[in-house]
Parts: C-alpha cells; sequence; structure tokens
C-alpha cells in the first residue's frame, strides 16, 4: 500500500511539473519511499517484539530531520541575505510569507527586538539543534522537542502547506518505545496490546524477504550519508571518482557539488525518483509585497472610462477588509504560483498567460479554483493585471481593513481572445486555440 500511495504522489509531482516543484513535495516522495522499510512486510504483529522496524531505518528518519534542519539554517547564511545577519528578517516575513494567517497580522505588530529575538532563535533552531537530532538519547530528545516546538510556532504563524508538519512528523523517529510509554495512559496501552494480539496468527513472511529489506535499508544509509557528507580539502581528489560512481550505478547526477557551501542548492533531488533530496527552506526573505490584481470587462473597447471588475481569489491577499485565510496543510496551488509571478515579468510565467486565456473563455474547472466571476452570464472580452503593493495595518488605524494597498504599476495590459500574439502562445504550447 505504501508503494502504491509513494508510486502516485511521485506521478503527481512529475505530471505537475511547475506546481508540484515545492521542497515538501519531493521531501514527501522521499518519506513516503522510507515509510516502506519502517512498515511491516505483511503482518501488523511484524511491527513489534517479533521483528521491529531495522535500527537503520529508524535512524535514516532521524538522519533526514538533521538533513532538513540545518539544510535550512545553512541556505540563510549561503543567500547572502542580509536581513539574517542583522536579524532583520521576521519583520518583513509575516507580510511577505506566501499566505499569511490572522497570527501573521498580529505578529508583524511584535516590538522590533521581539522580531529581532525570534531570528536569534531561528539560528539556534536551525543550526545547532540539528546536531542534537542525531546525538545520544537525551541530547536527541531535547533537540527533538526543541525543533517540534519551533515547527509548530512556524504552524501557528503562516500557511506553509504541510512542510512543517511533514518535518515533526520526521523527528518523532527521534524519541523511542520507551518515551512514548511514558506519554500513553495505562488503559490504552493494555487495549492496544490486545488489539495487536489478534494479528498475530497471521503467517510469518519469508526470512528472505526480511533480508533484502534489511540489505535496502543499508544501502540507502550508505548512499545518504554520502551525499550529506562534509568533505575537506584532501577529499578533494575523491570528488570526480564520487560522481562517476553515482551516476553510473545509481544514476545519480553530481551529488557532490552541493556540499560545498557556496554552491548549496536549495530543495532539489539527486535523482530521478525523488528519494535522495537536498532541503533549505526560505533562504531570502522579500522586503515587500506585490500583489497581482486581475480585472475583466465586457466593454467592446478599452478607453480611459472602462469599468472594470475585479476576480477575487479564494486565499491569497486581495480585499481589503477580508481575513487572512487558515489552511495549511493544505496548499492552495494556483494561488502560490501568483505569488511568485508578481515577483517578476508574466513573460517569465507562462502558465499565467494560460490561465488569462481561460478566464476569457469562462473554463468552468478554472473558474471553481477562483473565489468569484464577475461574469457569470457572459464571458469577458478583455481581461488585464496590475500590480499592487500590500501591507499590513496597524493598530493605531481606525478601520476593519487587514490590508492597505498602493497601485504599482501594470503587470498584464489588456488582452482579448483577438490577440494574435494571445493565439500564436496558445497554438505554440499546444492549447487549443478558442474562436471568438
Amino acid at each position: 500500500m505504501l508503494f502504491i500511495l509513494w508510486f502516485f504522489y511521485f506521478s503527481f509531482v512529475h505530471i505537475g511539473q511547475r506546481f508540484y516543484s515545492f521542497g515538501w513535495d519531493i521531501l514527501l516522495c522521499e518519506v513516503g519511499f522510507m515509510a516502506m522499510f519502517v512498515a511491516p512486510l505483511y503482518q501488523v504483529s511484524n511491527f513489534f517484539k517479533k521483528s521491529p522496524p531495522h535500527i537503520l531505518s529508524i535512524w535514516l528518519f532521524r538522519f533526514l530531520a538533521f538533513r532538513i534542519m540545518l539544510g535550512a539554517g545553512l541556505i540563510k547564511l549561503n543567500a547572502q541575505e542580509s536581513c539574517w545577519t542583522d536579524l532583520t528578517c521576521l519583520e518583513y516575513h509575516y507580510q511577505t510569507q506566501p499566505i499569511p494567517n490572522p497570527f501573521s497580522w498580529y505578529l508583524h505588530q511584535l516590538p522590533v527586538e521581539f522580531q529581532h529575538f525570534g531570528v536569534l532563535v531561528n539560528h539556534f533552531i536551525e543550526l545547532i539543534v540539528p546536531f542534537f537530532l542525531i546525538g545520544p538519547r537525551k541530547i536527541r530528545h531535547f533537540g527533538a522537542i526543541c525543533t517540534i516546538i519551533f515547527q509548530t510556532i512556524l504552524i501557528i504563524s503562516g500557511n506553509l502547506s504541510f512542510l512543517n508538519w511533514l518535518t515533526i512528523t520526521t523527528c518523532l523517529f527521534c524519541f523511542d518505545d520507551n518515551f512514548y510509554t511514558k506519554l500513553l495512559p495505562k488503559t490504552f496501552k493494555e487495549r492496544f496490546s490486545s488489539f495487536l494480539e489478534s494479528f498475530k496468527r497471521s503467517r510469518p513472511i519469508a526470512p528472505s524477504l526480511y533480508t533484502l529489506r534489511n540489505a535496502s535499508i543499508c544501502t540507502f544509509f550508505f548512499i545518504s550519508m554520502i551525499l550529506a557528507q562534509h568533505p575537506l580539502k584532501n577529499l578533494l581528489p575523491v570528488k570526480k571518482n564520487m560522481d562517476t560512481f553515482f551516476h553510473d550505478y545509481f544514476h545519480i547526477d553530481n551529488p557532490t557539488p552541493n556540499i560545498f557551501p557556496n554552491r548549496q542548492m536549495m530543495n532539489a533531488s539527486f535523482n530521478k525518483l525523488l528519494i535522495m533530496n537536498t532541503y533549505g527552506a526560505f533562504g531570502t526573505v522579500g522586503k515587500v509585497r506585490h500583489e497581482i490584481i486581475i480585472y475583466g470587462t465586457n466593454e467592446d473597447r478599452i478607453t480611459k472610462d472602462t469599468k472594470w471588475m475585479e476576480y477575487e481569489f479564494k486565499y491569497k491577499p486581495g480585499s481589503l477588509i477580508r481575513s487572512p485565510p487558515i489552511i495549511a496543510p493544505y496548499q492552495p496551488r494556483l494561488d502560490w504560483q501568483i505569488w511568485f509571478a508578481a515577483m517578476g515579468s508574466y513573460r517569465n510565467y507562462p502558465w499565467f498567460i494560460t490561465f488569462v486565456a481561460k478566464l476569457l473563455e469562462n473554463e468552468p474547472e478554472v473558474i471553481k479554483l477562483i473565489a468569484n466571476n464577475p461574469f457569470t452570464s457572459k464571458a469577458p472580452k478583455f481581461i488585464k493585471a496590475d500590480l499592487y503593493l500590500y501591507e499590513f495595518t496597524s493598530w493605531d488605524e481606525d478601520n476593519d481593513d487587514w490590508w492597505r494597498r498602493k497601485k504599482a504599476g501594470a503587470y498584464l495590459p489588456p488582452i482579448s481572445l483577438e490577440n494574435k500574439s494571445l493565439r500564436d502562445f496558445l497554438k505554440f504550447h499546444g492549447h487549443k486555440v478558442p474562436a471568438y
């Protein structure tokens, strides 16, 4: 069952392309693959005393938690983002993150000194604590508790998809049975033990399958250690041979360049199966928040008096009075991609042009992705997009608005289905060219 689930999500990631290109997507693929080594092969009773998970499979998850957290810390140092060194990143982060939630507004109002302290805590958790996760038992428990508390704070402070939830999952492997046993009530432990006894009548698994599983775990653990090692200068002559070894035998392209801090990749995979990856979240923090606001009109000609009607999205900021949502671990991928598109030109985001073309057609499947359609009876003739600067309001403002905004310029000029460039674009990318 785990293999089927992993294969389906692995397929989604490859088919989804840009919309499934986030670090937590490849992280879920890696976690899903590793989970196969932890789960019992056929029967639930194999999960316990008779045949517990191989110790290396447990350490794979602990080592993954270490890589996730340390990668997040190192990418901040290597990104050459001054706000991480002058401790000002949290002065911007809460309002410039992809999709804030209501708590983001309140956290943004906290004193500057508190924001600076928060960055220091972040550095401690992401640069020091990760080494606790692979340390002795009590130190490992302390590190896992610190990391889980930190991830919980991140969950409260914004909608960062399922990244934080998945990181917490890997940290749970840093504890042992004795730790969990002390947390569970006695009645629950007795009922659960009784429940497990009912599975012990299952046919025992063939020893050869355990041998195969354990060999796979050892191999995967060895490769993970090699990919994440920190080289010294005297290892440089080995680099070429290591790259050749991994490429020829595991089809892994150039794993060792990522070892060097000044060449660190963020959220990248070393192979097409997405089971050996490197992580590093939020190396840069935007200082300002730009939002793309899309408008449509049914008028035949565009003049300075043209009446434009605004499209409202379900989750990203739009209406100034609408409260930011609480949606994590769900990730609205269209809203996230528009957040990225606002950082550059529409020419760098071909999917945005396709999206606008679908709005011009009133495509039902696309309309479902937004909160309102001002053109329910008849599709718009023109659509344009403007760029706005969004900022959180403050305690001092006497209104009920969550946001204030100021127009920063045009993002996409008015366009219709009659536009030759649009039709050529759709044809070039293999889309159906609509009639008009």
